[in-house]
Parts: structure tokens; sequence; C-alpha cells
């Protein structure tokens, strides 16, 4: 195909007026090196076209599947997962009529610990449907990458604060090494006041391993949490002057 192209553009040019004149052999031979190096570089341009499309058409694809993960650590007593909640955006638009169009964080993200309690009838199985849940902000991650793993640290949740029934559920999530140091227990105590008086209580033995994988993603996830590898990564992202004077 390709050299049917070539012969019929080689042609072409041979009955023009001006290739009339230039018929010798090393002119047309000069041609049909011209014409054979033009087409192999149009070969090559729409092979690179079509294998963009490819990936972009997969890109397209699959930014429209959500994905989840979750780190989860099994022990004897409970098990607890690690799971990221996104923040959430709100679109912007200009004021002025310049077309400009955005989208500004509306809620952070956070990173969510969930315990389940061990089944007393079956080993190494754990009822999800009576787990706990405690989520950390940005900064609580921040915490405890800065914490001292010997003083521990706790953090205390209210769900109604602001509300008439604040102080009716409280959660405190416990964070504290071993007595021997070779390992952390993370624990959940969950303290209802409430009449339905759903109280309770999950602690999970880290090992030192474990506890690097938490602070890892957890250190990983602090500017995702806060929508900073989205403004940095957006091939749209602009610098004004005035950002640097303030």
């Amino acid at each position: 195909k390709v050299f049917e192209m070539i012969l019929k553009r080689l042609e072409i040019m041979l009955s023009t007026r001006m290739m009339r004149c230039c018929t010798s052999r090393y002119s047309i031979m000069f041609l049909l090196g011209y014409l054979v190096y033009e087409q192999i570089q149009s070969f090559r341009l729409s092979s690179v076209i079509r294998q963009r499309r490819f990936f972009q058409n997969m890109a397209d694809s699959e930014s429209d599947v959500r994905t989840f993960a979750s780190y989860v650590v099994y022990k004897g007593k409970g098990a607890v997962s690690l799971k990221v909640i996104p923040p959430t955006f709100s679109r912007v638009s200009g004021k002025d009529n310049s077309g400009f169009s955005g989208r500004t964080v509306s809620r952070d993200g956070a990173l969510l610990f969930e315990f389940a309690p061990a089944r007393p009838d079956a080993a190494r199985e754990y009822d999800w449907t009576k787990k706990s849940s405690f989520s950390l902000s940005a900064t609580e991650c921040g915490d405890i990458l800065a914490m001292d793993l010997v003083s521990g640290k706790e953090f205390l949740h209210d769900p109604n604060m602001g509300s008439a029934n604040a102080g009716m559920l409280t959660k405190k999530l416990k964070l504290v090494a071993t007595p021997d140091e070779k390992g952390a227990f993370l624990s959940l105590t969950v303290t209802d006041k409430s009449p339905s008086k759903m109280s309770s209580s999950c602690s999970v033995p880290l090992t030192l391993g474990e506890l690097e994988v938490i602070r890892t993603l957890l250190a990983y996830s602090i500017p995702r949490l806060l929508a900073f590898d989205s403004v940095l990564d957006s091939p749209s992202t602009t610098t004004f002057n005035n950002d640097y004077n303030r």
C-alpha cells in the first residue's frame, strides 16, 4: 500500500510541467528517495497519533471507574481497616465573561479507621456488621506522624458536637506503644449514653511493620486529602503574578 502511494505520487509529479524538464536518472532517484522518506515519516506520525488516541481512550474509560482500596490488619480479637474518604468539590465560575470555570474544595477528605470484633464462634472471622468507625483529618494524620510512640496519642470525637445531643456519643481513638516497644496498640472506644447504649471497645495490636505501613499511608494521603495534588498536577493550573506578592 505504501509503495502504491509512492508510485502514484511519483506519476503525478512527473506529469507536471516542472518535472518534464527534469527527468534525468539522478533526479528521478532523488525524487523517489524523498517520496519514500516522506511516506515513512507520515506512517510513523499516524502510528504515534493512533497510539495516543488508544491510551487517551483507555484513560477516559478508566476515569469513569471509581477505585476502592483498603489496608486491613487481622488479629485474634479484632480487625482494623484503613480507607480513604476523598475530598468533595464544588463547581465555581468566573464573575466576568471570560468563560473561566473550575472547582473548589467544599469538604476536605479524611482517613477512615473501621474496627470489627472477631466472631466468637469462628476463628479468624470478623463481624463487620458491628463495626465502629473513626475518621482522621489531615491535621490529625500529621499528629500521628509527629507523635512519640512511647507517650502515645489520643483523639476524642463527638459526632453531635454543637447540637442538643452533644456528649451523648463520644469516640476515642488511642495509639500507644506496647510495653516492650516492639509494636503498638490501636484501639477505639465508643461511649454511647443514649437509650440504645451501643457502646463498644476494640483493640488491635500492630507490629512495627504494620505501623510503618499506616504511617506511610497517612503521609502519602495528607496532600491528597486537601486536594493539593489536584491543583499541582492539573494541566490547566495557572499562576498569576500577584500570587507571588502575598
